[in-house]
Formats: C-alpha cells, sequence, structure tokens
C-alpha cells in the first residue's frame, strides 16, 4: 500500500507525507485540508479529505453538581450545581471575561419513548441565543440607549421595531450595520442617526443580530451558570424516565477561525433500578414477561450477584426491593446484601429473609423488602449479593424485580 498526504492551505500545499500515520505542527493559524490517497498493489486508488482549524483553542468547560445526587433524580427535591469556563482567547467566566449569559445551560425531562430530537433541537435554539450575547454587550457599552429603548419608543426606534420590520430580511445585515458606522435618516421619521465613525463592521453586524434576535419568538431561556434545579415530573409520569443536564459555551473565534462549541452533558436517572438491567449479572437467570412488559432477575446460586457502575450513594439512606418467593416455584429463599466496590467489599446493609410462601408467582403479590445502608459519599460500583448458604445446586432463591434507592434529600 502506498500513502500520499497533502496538507493545503487556500489551495497550495505546506507539506507532504509518504507514510501512513505521520504527524505535523500547524506553525501559522488558518484553515486547511488534509488529504490522504491510498494505492493499493494493483494501482486503485482511494481518497479522503479532512478539513483542519488551526488558531483558536477550544474552550475548556467543567459542568457539577455541587449538592444532591450524582446519580439519580428525586421528584420534588433540588440539586445545585455550577459551571465554569476558561478559554485561552476569551478569558474566564471566574474572571468575568466571558459573560454568563453566554453559556447555555439547560435542563430537560426525557421520558420513558420521548423523540430526543426535540431536545436536542432546545440545546440548539439555547445555543443560539448565547451567541447575541457579544452584540448586547457591544450596544449596552456603546451610546445606543440615549436614543433606543427594547420595547418603547424613543428619540429613535424600539430595537423590537428594528427586529419586527427585518426580521425576514437577513439581507439587510449588513446594510443596517453600516447604517450604524455612516448614520443617517428618513425610515423612522425625521430625527437623524448619529454615525459612529468608530466601531469597526463586524462590531455592528453583532450589535445588528442581536436587535433582530429580538423578534424570536421561539426563544429558549438558560438557567444561570450557578444555581439550583428543582425536579418535578410531568402529570402523570412514573418517573422513570432521565433528566439531561446540559451545559455549553461557543468561544467568539480567532484568527478567522470560528467559534468551537465545547459541552457537557450530565444524566439523572431514576432511582427505581430494574435488577435484571444492571452492568454486570453472575448466577442470574433473567426472565421476560410480555404483559407488563418486565424483565425479572431470579438468582441460581448463594452468592449471585447484580452490578452496578457509578451509583452516588450520598444522602442514600435504604434501598426497597420488590420481591417475589414461592414455594411452588421451589424457591429457596435468602438475603439480598448491598456491598460497595466488589463482590467482598464493605457490606453497607442487608435484608431480613425472604421466606417462600404458598402460591406462585402468578397469583402473588409482591412484597416489599428494605435495608437500611450505612451512609456513604462518592459515586460507588454497588453490588447486590443474594444469599442463601444452604441453597441446593441450581435452586432458585426467589424472583427480584427492582431496587429502590431512597434518600433523605439535599442536605445544606
Amino acid at each position: 500500500m502506498k500513502y500520499e498526504w497533502k496538507i493545503a492551505s487556500k489551495g497550495a500545499v505546506v507539506k507532504t507525507f509518504t507514510e501512513a500515520n505521520p504527524s505535523f505542527t500547524f506553525s501559522k493559524p488558518g484553515i486547511y485540508n488534509a488529504t490522504l490517497i491510498v494505492t493499493d498493489p494493483k494501482g486503485e486508488k482511494a481518497e479522503a479529505t479532512l478539513e483542519l482549524l488551526a488558531g483558536n483553542e477550544p474552550p475548556v468547560l467543567t459542568f457539577d453538581i455541587t449538592k444532591g445526587n450524582k446519580t439519580f433524580f428525586f421528584p420534588g427535591q433540588t440539586f445545585n450545581y455550577n459551571v465554569t469556563v476558561s478559554d485561552k482567547e476569551d478569558g474566564s467566566l471566574a474572571k468575568k471575561t466571558i459573560s454568563p449569559e453566554a453559556v447555555a445551560v439547560t435542563v430537560d425531562y426525557l421520558k420513558e419513548g420521548f423523540d430526543k430530537v426535540e431536545i436536542a433541537q432546545g440545546h440548539r435554539s439555547a445555543d443560539e441565543n448565547t451567541s447575541f450575547v457579544k452584540g448586547q454587550q457591544l450596544i449596552e457599552g456603546s451610546d445606543c440607549k440615549a436614543c433606543h429603548n427594547v420595547e418603547k419608543k424613543s428619540i429613535g426606534p424600539s430595537y423590537k421595531s428594528v427586529a419586527e420590520k427585518y426580521k425576514d430580511k437577513p439581507e439587510e445585515t449588513e446594510r443596517l450595520a453600516k447604517k450604524i458606522i455612516n448614520g443617517g435618516s428618513g425610515v423612522w421619521g425625521e430625527v437623524a442617526m448619529a454615525a459612529h465613525p468608530t466601531i469597526k463592521i463586524e462590531e455592528a453586524m453583532e450589535m445588528v443580530k442581536y436587535i433582530l434576535n429580538i423578534a424570536n419568538e421561539k426563544k429558549v431561556e438558560t438557567l444561570p451558570s450557578t444555581g439550583s434545579y428543582t425536579t418535578a415530573l410531568p402529570e402523570g409520569d412514573m418517573g422513570i424516565g432521565v433528566y439531561i443536564l446540559r451545559a455549553a459555551y461557543t468561544d467568539k473565534g480567532s484568527n478567522s477561525i470560528p467559534g468551537i462549541t465545547s459541552e457537557k452533558i450530565i444524566t439523572l436517572r431514576s432511582s427505581n433500578l430494574v435488577v435484571a438491567s444492571a452492568d454486570e449479572l453472575n448466577g442470574i437467570q433473567v426472565f421476560k414477561l410480555k404483559n407488563p412488559p418486565l424483565e425479572i432477575a431470579i438468582p441460581q446460586k448463594n452468592n449471585a450477584y447484580a452490578a452496578f457502575e457509578n451509583i452516588d450513594l450520598t444522602n442514600i439512606t435504604e434501598v426497597e426491593f420488590t420481591v417475589n418467593a414461592s414455594k411452588e416455584r421451589n424457591n429457596a429463599g435468602g438475603k439480598i446484601e448491598i456491598r460497595s466496590g466488589s463482590l467482598t467489599g464493605p457490606k453497607l446493609g442487608e435484608t431480613e429473609q425472604i421466606v417462600p410462601l404458598e402460591g406462585t408467582t402468578n397469583n402473588m403479590a409482591p412484597r416489599k423488602v428494605s435495608a437500611k445502608i450505612t451512609p456513604v459519599i462518592g459515586v460507588q460500583k454497588v453490588y447486590l449479593v443474594f444469599k442463601n448458604e444452604s441453597i441446593k445446586d441450581d435452586q432458585p432463591l426467589f424472583s427480584a424485580v427492582s431496587a429502590l434507592f431512597k434518600n433523605e434529600g439535599l442536605k445544606q
């Protein structure tokens, strides 16, 4: 196989390589194309091109839940969060060189079966709103407010009136920007608009974009970069969906390179976990019901286990299990231990003995058994260990449906 790499800028090749996996350091900012041509021994070729942007460092964004559970949401309870942003060219939120209004923070509830496209569209709308912050800041730093108001007519027209007049005419953006610089009169009455020759055309364009966006009725409000949020389920919802927390920032671009977006997404899921959906199962048979659609975990031996990754046990005080144990099904019964880190890790708690009852699981109401657990702070791998040391070989202990993690709420 023969390899030919071409690194080009504005159509001019700046470097070529013939090895399969070369490296290249950009000495000048700009938009480059890396083209690879591969030729096989019989002369057949394949080609692919990748666009590379050099000269604008991507923003560094962190998004954390500072108080509250980092795995589960609890309806009606509050969590606190904080977003930090730093950018080599733009500065940082902490130093106030990046405006908090330029950071998009959204929280959405994704119920079971919900179309994720709608959530994504909301994210894009939130990002678009933050992109107009630069124009807003330029206006607030100028003398524009002496003659213009957002909602009401002053000496000149309101920004809302201007937005309504030109909202469907994007081709007018540059003309309006030049009018800010050069001044003019006649469109909104006899009062002349003063010239602003010190404003650059790029800045005037940003100001016009902000003004025209005021007419956008689909504007999505974003949350503050630091704050709190109280979860609330839609009416009739069963609470088995997920909350999607997202923070994003698009920098202003640099060296003629367009802005780059950095984002972080946190998901908070229901605290009622289906045991059969664990990340790791050992010694457990999974039985699927069609009506209602449900997966049931049936431990088949002593020390069978279901393990869940990345479970935040902060403020979790109890785990309530939904189980069934039937003599007719030859269930042996047993206990459920909750352990942290590994199968033999610290035991945080255990249930009482689950004793098989007369009847079959088909006509037997599910039982609730609880285990109080030792307080633990932080994210753990949690093992649910099913115990019965006197079990016969391959004898099922009982049926385990769900594990509900209960908490004490947000401690201030």
